[in-house]
């Protein structure tokens, strides 16, 4: 059975001029410890998908129809404080600015205790050693002195992996990575992404990479959904889609993947830690 199984959901956005149909009867399945690519342009509904399945609709979308279902539990009827138990605890998100998702005006060490307060019970000197143990985990170096940071002071690959500390704290079942490596160089790309094939190796996390880019896709996922204007347009393995792309929008993306130049090749022995002052990565010992 599938992790995360979502069928026929639709969703509108009231306008002036009448609702506007953003996401069309739009289905798919994330099987546990695999990660599935969705993929389309901007605007194609990526986006309000995710966030439908979060509860974070904006108030002005209204969902018309639709199923989510996660780890056998109905996402769509649970109550605002389980969907908020669930969100960050067993499904957690790192959205597409970690320099506009996270607080301006808290530390980075106040954001991830408030995590780990919320979703295990965590506080004290023991949020703050995990606070420690999780920015370790995720390559930044010097975690106590970067606690003491606000997101202004790191640079945007070390905001992203702040947001991707965050996003593990409680070691979710689902993560869902909107856009992870967008505005990054191509060399932070590289990290962040095997940083995700890390994380997901040691803790068996399923991931639904969104993203524009079907060469990340290529790189990452085993799966994959094409949304064209709300709808899936094509869904598959993704060795099948790439080599055989059926839908126009599928091989439009597909062409400008093959265009673009090839990530540095780089294979960090697991993880990379970001050095103080920027993103320049050195082994963890």
């Amino acid at each position: 059975m599938a992790l995360l199984s979502v069928g026929d959901l639709s969703i509108a956005f009231r306008t002036r001029t009448g609702p506007v149909t953003a996401v069309d009867a739009v289905g798919f399945e994330v099987p546990a410890g695999r990660t599935v690519g969705l993929v389309g342009a901007s605007g194609s509904g990526k986006t309000v998908t995710c966030h439908a399945l979060l509860g974070l609709l904006p108030p002005n979308a209204m969902r018309l129809s639709g199923r989510a279902r996660f780890d056998g539990t109905d996402v769509f009827r649970l109550d605002e404080a389980a969907l908020t138990a669930l969100r960050g605890g067993r499904i957690a998100m790192i959205f597409q600015d970690p320099t506009r998702s996270l607080n301006p005006v808290r530390t980075i060490g106040r954001q991830i205790g408030e995590t780990l307060r919320l979703h295990r019970g965590l506080r004290g000197k023991a949020a703050r050693r995990e606070a420690e143990a999780l920015l370790d985990l995720v390559g930044i170096a010097e975690a106590p002195t970067r606690l003491s940071a606000y997101p202004h002071e790191l640079s945007g690959g070390m905001c992203q992996r702040v947001m991707i500390a965050m996003a593990v704290a409680a070691r979710p079942r689902l993560l869902i990575a909107d856009e992870p490596t967008t505005a990054l160089d191509l060399t932070t790309q590289a990290q962040i992404l095997d940083l995700l094939r890390d994380l997901q190796r040691r803790f068996g996390t399923a991931i639904l990479l969104v993203t524009h880019d079907m060469g990340v896709v290529a790189e990452m996922a085993q799966d994959v959904v094409v949304l064209d204007r709300g709808a899936v347009a094509e869904a598959g393995p993704v060795a099948r889609v790439f080599r055989q792309p059926a839908h126009a929008v599928t091989r439009a993306i597909v062409d400008d993947a093959s265009r673009l130049p090839a990530p540095p090749d780089i294979v960090p022995p697991p993880l990379l830690a970001v050095e103080p002052g920027g993103d320049h990565a050195a082994p963890l010992r």
